[in-house]
């Protein structure tokens, strides 16, 4: 579980990166695109929430399937309640960022969303 856990590690690190280097051209190739300037402290806060998640539930998969089961279902209403409210936070504190702040959030959550679902099922697998 230790190495795999290491792995997951390293994996959400390099897709981080890759989404950093990704923005980070896109931005002067097409300025056209709505990426908001704020997009490193959003990698930065997926990347965060992203390895607390997995600190919280590689614990809970030590225990019994329920507890797991409610973690996840927890974890995953607080987390979408959190990004509701960064997002809200910042469209009031800065409304001529808002929607290239919401079009960045959202595609950076639908990569680190499929990475999530990638890595438990990883994780669930490595304690059968």
């Amino acid at each position: 579980m230790k190495s795999v856990k290491k792995k997951i590690i390293i994996y959400l690190s390099v897709m981080s990166l890759i989404l950093l280097f990704i923005s980070l051209l896109v931005t002067p190739v097409f300025p056209s695109l709505p990426i908001t300037p704020a997009y490193p402290y959003i990698l930065i806060f997926f990347y965060l929430v992203t390895l607390l998640i997995f600190y919280i539930l590689g614990r809970s998969m030590q225990k019994r399937i329920g507890y797991f089961v409610n973690s996840y279902m927890i974890i995953t209403f607080v987390k979408l309640l959190v990004f509701s409210l960064v997002i809200l936070a910042y469209l009031f504190l800065n409304k001529k960022d808002a929607i290239p702040f919401v079009v960045t959030f959202f595609i950076y959550y639908l990569f680190y969303a499929i990475f999530e679902v990638i890595a438990l099922r990883q994780m669930s697998e490595s304690t059968k």
